[in-house]
């Protein structure tokens, strides 16, 4: 359950964004807004419910939907964020092993076989 309070110009991009990461670790979602776009996901993203509230529009419905309770595995939940880290690191150590070779080679003309 996420509560929220967002505002007509930015409510239904909050409550996509809250569901990410619900989604990247497999959970379900129920993020219940009091002024924007309330809505139930399930572990996979899938949109099972939703409604809009503004000021000018006060919800009147019932909003019901079967929300699964179970967790699945995902990758990012097994391997979080740390595989994105130790990418990046070994990234970097790759542009300055480059970067160096290039200066080594920098005076060293380029051979060209002519046949």
């Amino acid at each position: 359950l996420a509560p929220a309070q967002d505002w007509e110009a930015i409510a239904p991009l909050h409550t996509y964004m809250a569901s990410v990461e619900a989604i990247q670790n497999g959970f379900s979602l129920v993020r219940i807004c009091s002024k924007g776009f309330t809505a139930m996901f399930d572990g996979h993203g899938k949109l099972l419910a939703g409604m809009s509230a503004s000021p000018s529009n006060p919800p009147d419905d019932l909003l019901l939907a079967h929300v699964p309770t179970r967790r699945f595995p995902t990758p990012y939940a097994a391997v979080g964020q740390s595989f994105f880290a130790v990418a990046c690191v070994l990234f970097l150590f790759g542009c300055v092993f480059a970067s160096a070779v290039a200066w080594v080679h920098q005076g060293t003309p380029a051979k060209v076989h002519f046949e």
